[in-house]
């Protein structure tokens, strides 16, 4: 099962997927419209596996704005899609590729087009808002199949530069506000869960995440040692879980922290 969240998610249809495969067979496969240099360097590139949105160009027709809000160009067309269909990209990332269409952070190479559903945020929605004038957005990508142990979670709207981590819990409480001089709501209970070893640093797009895939550029973890307040845990299937991000902030000039909306996930 993948997913996807986001507060202005549009689901993929099985009948875009479908015409944009059949279209794809016939397209023959110079990209739509655009052209990739033969100068590209994806003998260095990166793994790439984000869920993200078409969005219009401006002299190649859609390219794919992936959730860490860089703006890219596939090398497959992206025909029967629309501006504004969510899905995920597979592929090998090379930011250096010279293409014609004049805007963009870089190409997806041996590109994977699949269905990125969305999941809404399902407790403390919304979350107080940060000194960016937003609250923090939590989301998850991937697959909530234990097996494949391939989960991101990504926060976002948060301060750039900020230290974030993500905790997790078995259970939910009532929510309570401002916990431990934090101007935001917590509204895990139990046993809490924290990321420590996955701190990190909020990047200038306001995006932290935090990933069981390789390659993707997240801090890493995995789902076969899940961190918990007696020692790491498998995730196994049937387990529910519930995730915030705690991250750092600044109001009124005074050091603060705050708490995102909430995810929860049930694996299978």
């Amino acid at each position: 099962m993948s997913l996807c969240s986001q507060m202005l998610c549009s689901q993929v249809t099985p009948q875009a997927m479908r015409l944009a495969f059949a279209r794809r067979a016939a397209a023959g496969f110079a990209l739509a419209l655009a052209a990739l240099s033969a100068t590209s360097s994806v003998a260095a590139a990166q793994t790439f596996d984000q869920c993200g949105t078409v969005e219009a160009g401006v002299s190649c027709p859609l390219l794919f704005r992936s959730d860490d809000q860089r703006l890219w160009l596939l090398d497959v067309p992206l025909t029967g899609f629309q501006v504004g269909d969510r899905l995920r990209v597979m592929g090998d990332e090379d930011p250096f590729c010279f293409t014609i269409c004049q805007q963009g952070d870089g190409c997806i190479f041996s590109s994977v087009l699949l269905p990125c559903q969305p999941l809404q945020p399902t407790f403390c929605t919304p979350g107080v808002p940060n000194s960016t004038g937003s609250p923090g957005a939590v989301m998850g990508s991937g697959s909530l199949d234990v097996a494949a142990n391939d989960l991101t979670l990504t926060a976002s709207q948060l301060p750039p530069g900020s230290f974030a981590f993500f905790i997790a819990a078995r259970a939910l409480g009532a929510p309570i506000p401002m916990p431990g001089g934090s101007v935001g709501t917590l509204c895990l209970t139990g046993n809490v869960s924290r990321f420590v070893a996955q701190v990190g640093t909020v990047g200038a797009n306001g995006v932290y995440r935090i990933s069981t895939a390789p390659g993707s550029g997240a801090q890493m973890f995995s789902l076969a040692a899940f961190p918990t307040p007696s020692g790491a845990v498998a995730v196994v299937p049937g387990d529910t879980w519930h995730f915030q991000c705690w991250h750092r902030d600044v109001s009124g000039g005074a050091a603060v922290s705050n708490f995102t909306e909430g995810l929860s996930l049930q694996f299978q």
